[in-house]
């Protein structure tokens, strides 16, 4: 009895799994299309926050500013990213709107990376009101620094 009840809950999960993600076909197909050019292109980000996304769309995160969550980066690991950046010909540095951009500020300076601030919630700026813009957001910005 306990199987077949979490088979049906397992069944009704995928069903609206599928729903959701149905709902982004068009817009996928457009975001992928978008980002091909760039496929393999290495980025760095502040925080281990675009994995998923990186991994999505193809992109090669190289290294995260933050050694250590909820730490800034001290000046040995900045320094240690700015030679990793210029090593690895990194364009782009994502920089979620709730971390200070110091760090990041500082590293783009020295290797000519663009930081794009991102947002990780919809809603979270007037941008984003929606998951659809969210993600044309981080791709618009990405593909325009990687470009």
């Amino acid at each position: 009895r306990e199987i077949s009840w979490l088979r049906r809950e397992r069944d009704l999960w995928a069903f609206f799994a599928g729903q959701f993600a149905s709902q982004f076909e068009p817009e996928d197909r457009a975001w992928m299309a978008e980002v091909l050019p760039y496929k393999g292109a290495k980025i760095v980000s502040y925080h281990k926050t675009y994995v998923y996304f990186a991994d999505r769309f193809g992109f090669d995160i190289v290294s995260e500013l933050e050694e250590k969550p909820g730490i800034p980066p001290p000046p040995q690991r900045r320094d240690a990213i700015v030679a990793e950046i210029k090593r690895d010909h990194v364009k782009a540095i994502l920089n979620d709107n709730f971390y200070s951009r110091e760090a990041a500020d500082y590293v783009a300076g020295k290797t000519g990376a663009k930081v794009i601030v991102t947002y990780i919630d919809v809603g979270a700026s007037e941008e984003v009101n929606t998951y659809e813009k969210l993600i044309s957001y981080l791709i618009e910005n990405l593909t325009q620094a990687l470009h």
